[in-house]
């Protein structure tokens, strides 16, 4: 079974890895984070336009970035610790977070579908 796990660094996300361990038998996990990129009016607001001072629209991007890093590394460490091994995974939430689980879990189920056919395909009569 393949299983997608969405952690954000909460306890009640490291509950959940505890209990996808305990309760579900699967071979591939996927540990998902989605982190919020920064809005452009953020950068804005961080500087005035005469001295240029504070970060940049890129500069807070990339330290989101390093961050949802950081929080991916650390629930596949959890997740380690559990006994479980799972890859990481980190997606931008461009829109909702419910709605971008559901794409990545919809992409894992169509890649997984694809890849069951072209098994099917090679070992057929």
């Amino acid at each position: 079974m393949s299983i997608l796990i969405c952690y954000d660094g909460s306890p009640s996300a490291a509950h959940a890895v505890s209990v996808a361990h305990q309760t579900l038998d699967c071979k591939d996990a996927v540990l998902l984070h989605v982190w919020n990129p920064p809005a452009k009016f953020l950068a804005d607001a961080f500087s005035t336009k005469d001295d240029g001072s504070g970060p940049s629209y890129t500069e807070l991007e990339a330290l989101s970035l390093r961050r949802a890093q950081e929080v991916t590394d650390e629930g596949r460490r959890l997740a380690a610790q559990h006994g479980l091994d799972v890859s990481g995974r980190r997606e931008p939430n461009n829109s909702n977070i419910w709605q971008t689980i559901l794409d990545v879990a919809r992409q894992r189920w169509i890649n997984a579908e694809e890849r069951w056919i072209k098994s099917r395909a090679v070992f057929s009569p």
